[in-house]
This record gives structure tokens, sequence and C-alpha cells, in this order.
């Protein structure tokens, strides 16, 4: 009880050390520093780099008193200096009290047939997942994930490339109130955004941006952004740069 399910930590562990078919679950970790408080299943801190697949990662929670003192990654956070793929990898009805209910990352992510489903951030950003650094998502779903503050499926401090999936049933400022409008139901990038083939439905913010909120260069191809709702501008899509839209078909949303 009261404890983190594995910490991984150290430069020794490289690409080369693989965790693959396990379940990492129940961890429930509260403190007040990001050490005790980060990472409610899996911590990977130190630079280490392991290879992480065939996982399940589900009903953890990462609490802490104020932002200050963490409660970040639900599931998982990863540390500075630990760049980190992903693969087959499922991150369900994870909790973060501050940010990032599935996975918060301070190092670049590539995510290959990751699901993300259930995960909340009741006090923050980024229901199911907050990256401050580059993302590059193939075959990578959200479903149902929420946050009280921006980007109900994920937020991404940096560029993303998204090629392949689904954003669905998130929200952000809606099922986990918030008086304050915030942008990006689905997705908010703050960085530049390209997106193949991901289909955007159903997705709900109480800012700008139901399906997606871009403060940068926007770019989206062979898309469908569909039945997405925002209580400010840009039901389905916002782009606070240039756009570039390219067979992508948007219908029903409402602003």
């Amino acid at each position: 009880p009261n404890q983190r399910v594995l910490t991984v930590t150290g430069a020794t562990i490289t690409e080369t050390v693989v965790i693959s078919g396990l379940t990492l679950a129940g961890g429930n970790i509260t403190g007040t520093t990001c050490m005790q408080s980060c990472g409610g299943a899996l911590l990977i801190t130190g630079t280490a780099r392991p290879r992480l697949q065939n996982l399940v990662i589900s009903n953890s929670v990462a609490a802490a008193p104020n932002l200050a003192a963490g409660g970040l990654g639900g599931g998982l956070y990863v540390h500075t200096g630990s760049p980190l793929t992903l693969s087959f990898v499922t991150i369900i009805s994870n909790t973060a009290l501050h940010a990032g209910g599935g996975i918060y990352s301070r190092s670049p992510l590539t995510l290959l047939n990751v699901t993300f489903r259930d995960n909340r951030a009741p006090g923050g950003m980024g229901g199911g997942l907050r990256a401050l650094a580059p993302v590059v998502m193939t075959v990578t779903d959200f479903f149902n994930n929420h946050s009280r503050g921006s980007g109900g499926a994920a937020q991404v401090i940096g560029q993303l490339f998204y090629d392949v999936g689904q954003v669905q049933g998130n929200s952000a400022g809606v099922v986990i109130s918030n008086p304050t409008r915030i942008n990006g139901g689905g997705l908010r990038v703050d960085g530049n955004a390209m997106l193949q083939a991901v289909s955007l439905r159903n997705n709900r913010v109480n800012g700008g941006g139901g399906g997606i909120y871009a403060s940068g260069r926007l770019e989206v191809a062979s898309m469908s952004v569909i039945s997405n709702s925002a209580g400010g501008d840009g039901g389905g899509l916002y782009a606070g740069g240039s756009a570039l839209l390219s067979q992508t078909s948007l219908s029903t949303n409402t602003a």
C-alpha cells in the first residue's frame, strides 16, 4: 500500500534493457517532492532509457499537496535525459492530481501502438499525456481521458508528429469542472503539429479547440474531425499559426 510499483534509475539502464510482458497496477503515492509523488506506477529517472513494451499500466495515483510538490504522472513519470520508446502499451485508469493523468514526460517520447483510456488529471493539464518535449506517435489512441486544464487527451509542449490514431470522447474543463476557459478538448500542442490519418471525434472543451488547439503551425491530412465542441473558438480545430489542411473532413462540430 501507498508505494510506487517500479522505479528505474541510472545511466547504466540503456535501450538494451527491455521491460516487457508486465502489468504495473495499483501504485498510490503522495509526498512533498517529485521523487516521492511522481509516477504512481512507474518512475524513470537518473537518465535511464529502458525500452518499454507489451505493458499495461493501470489504476495508479500520483498526488501532492500542490504543483510544486509534484503529483505528476499517475501511470508513468519520465524525468529529463531519458528519451523513451513505448510500444504496445496500454495506459488505463490512472490519476495524477496535478498533470499527466496517464504519462508526464520531460523527455522526448516515441509511442508505437499505445492506448490511453480513462485517465484523469483533476487538478491540471493532460488527462492522458502531458509532455514537455517532442512527441512522435504512431497508431496511438486516446479514449475518454479528462483534465481540468488544457489537453483532455494530451498536451504537448514541443513538436508533435502523429500518424494514425483515434482521439475520442476526451474533455478539458468540462467533465472535471473549471470555471476558467482553457483550450484543447482532445489535443493541445504548444509547438508545430503534423497529423495524418487521425480521427478527432466527440471531444469537448470549455475554451477553444474542441478537437485540437495548436499554437504553432498546424498540418493535417486524411483526417476526420467530427462532433467536437468548444465553449470558445474552433469547435473542431483551432490554429494559432498557419494551417494546411488536405483530404480532411470537418462535420457537426460546434463552437
